[in-house]
């Protein structure tokens, strides 16, 4: 299994970089066969969540408390991309 997120910079927002990138990532788990494509993103960057779920990816669950990031205990939204067939 592989783990892909995309977070893109603020001045790359609109311009189809994330997009490419997640494609890319998708075309690749298809070509190696990998059937479960996870990711991982801080509820707060809903722009990276959006343009995963424009890919076809689903959320599956908000893990609490999951790690500390700066000292301080955050949730991460586990989203994934199973692979048709």
């Amino acid at each position: 299994m592989v783990e892909a997120s995309i977070c893109g910079a603020d001045a790359s927002r609109g311009k189809g970089v994330g997009k490419t990138l997640l494609h890319h990532q998708v075309s690749a788990a298809d070509a190696d066969d990998l059937w479960t494509l996870p990711a991982v993103i801080f509820p707060e960057i809903r722009a990276s969540i959006a343009l995963h779920h424009k890919a076809g990816v689903r959320t599956v669950g908000l893990r609490e408390r999951i790690a500390q990031h700066h000292g301080e205990w955050r949730d991460t939204v586990l989203l994934a991309r199973r692979r048709a067939g």
